[in-house]
């Protein structure tokens, strides 16, 4: 068993922090197509204001997961 305050565990703590980060887009992607497949595709032609729209829901989902994280953290 390794020490909490050893080097190596704060390697590791760090890595997953790291992997946590760059992972998040790939499981937040599903969210977002269905999301705005529901919001946005039938009801709304292309154009600069639905891409914007869309950027806020993207935004909007991001926010509730960090809402979520800081209200459900120890």
């Amino acid at each position: 068993m390794l020490p909490p305050g050893s080097t190596i565990v704060i390697i590791i703590k760090l890595a997953y922090v790291v992997n946590l980060i760059f992972s998040y887009a790939l499981f937040i992607n599903p969210v977002n197509t269905i999301l705005e497949n529901c919001l946005f595709n039938r009801t709304m032609p292309k154009s600069t204001k639905r891409h914007w729209l869309k950027n806020l829901s993207r935004f909007v989902v991001c926010l509730a997961a960090a809402i979520c994280a800081f209200g459900l953290a120890d």
